[in-house]
């Protein structure tokens, strides 16, 4: 068994609220563990540790998977893959310590948990944002809302005035 992070299309129309449904049938599926899944209005991702023989399951059912890959946290965002921005973000705030990006990083996780089908969740780590770094709360538990119902979520537009730097010292502003 071994880590695998992927991406399906969402074809039948899932919604967060069926990301539970489809972890218990992960689960059901025999060598998986810490599954996480989130879904999205046009993708599903599935983070777990699991044999080769349940990938090759999930692919029959869910089509064709693409790795989990990162990139550019913004690009990211827009493409509603919050989770994957959150861990890019991540890696350069260990680095930093920055208070700003943190806040970002908890909105970006916040989204990450409404598409698990958790907005109780989502809307605790919001509760956790700190006032005055340039993320607009209200606007990201909106957006946590949008995300929960299966709604595109447009997070940029929460952290517009969250700004920071990244290792090399160059300004780094996600518009």
């Amino acid at each position: 068994m071994e880590r695998v992070a992927v991406r399906a299309r969402n074809r039948g129309g899932l919604k967060p609220g069926d990301a539970w449904r489809l972890k218990s049938w992960i689960l059901s599926l025999g060598e998986a563990r810490s599954v996480n899944v989130r879904v999205a209005p046009r993708h599903i991702e599935i983070d777990m540790v699991a044999s080769k023989d349940v990938v090759r399951r999930l692919e029959e059912e869910l089509g064709p998977l693409e790795p989990l890959t990162g990139g550019d946290p913004w690009n990211l965002a827009k493409s509603q893959r919050f989770w994957e921005a959150h861990e890019e973000l991540e890696e350069e705030w260990r680095l930093t310590k920055d208070p700003g990006l943190e806040a970002v990083i908890k909105a970006m996780a916040a989204l990450a948990k409404a598409q698990e089908g958790r907005l109780d969740a989502a809307l605790r780590i919001v509760s956790r944002i700190p006032q005055g770094l340039g993320v607009d709360r209200r606007c990201v538990e909106e957006m946590a809302a949008r995300a929960y119902q299966g709604l595109e979520a447009d997070i940029l537009k929460c952290i517009g005035g969250a700004r920071w730097r990244d290792s090399e010292g160059s300004g780094r502003h996600p518009t």
